[in-house]
């Protein structure tokens, strides 16, 4: 799989915080001129690329969220919507919320939208679940093509 260094929404970010907190992506992408067609789905993957430290602070499934948002302006502040939601990553008490060893690919963070879907700036937010805290932890997200499927 190819990976355009403008297409990166976070390389190796740090994740922590507490229950409910959205954290944003390190970086957010001009997709410049949005007046296009439908066009072909693009993909965008997440994954931990170091396991997360969780402290649970009640009997909740810990769980970390990756949500796709746009907006016409480039700033992550009001005036964002979000477009597409991946799939909770879970882990009970310490287990590694969303870490894989085998890399992308793996992972329930992939989401595919349409370009007519999206204004002209995307990011991502990492929301972390109910009841949990996370401490330490990196992830990895970007704008791709199309992912290699492995036999």
């Amino acid at each position: 799989m190819w990976i355009d260094k403008q297409l990166i929404f976070s390389e190796d970010q740090a994740i922590s915080g507490s229950a409910s907190d959205a954290i944003s992506s390190t970086n957010v992408i001009d997709l410049g001129s949005t007046d296009v067609g439908e066009g072909n789905p693009i993909e965008i993957i997440a994954y931990m690329t170091t396991a997360a430290t969780v402290s649970k602070t009640t009997t909740a499934t810990s769980t970390i969220q990756v949500a796709l948002l746009t907006s016409s302006s480039a700033t992550f502040t009001t005036g964002w919507t979000t477009v597409a939601t991946g799939t909770a990553q879970t882990g009970s008490g310490t287990t590694s919320v969303g870490y894989s060893t085998t890399g992308p690919g793996s992972l329930g963070f992939n989401m595919r939208v349409l370009p007519n879907q999206l204004s002209r700036y995307v990011g991502l937010t990492y929301t972390i679940g109910a009841g949990m805290e996370v401490t330490a932890g990196n992830i990895f997200a970007a704008l791709v093509l199309g992912q290699q499927n492995t036999p």
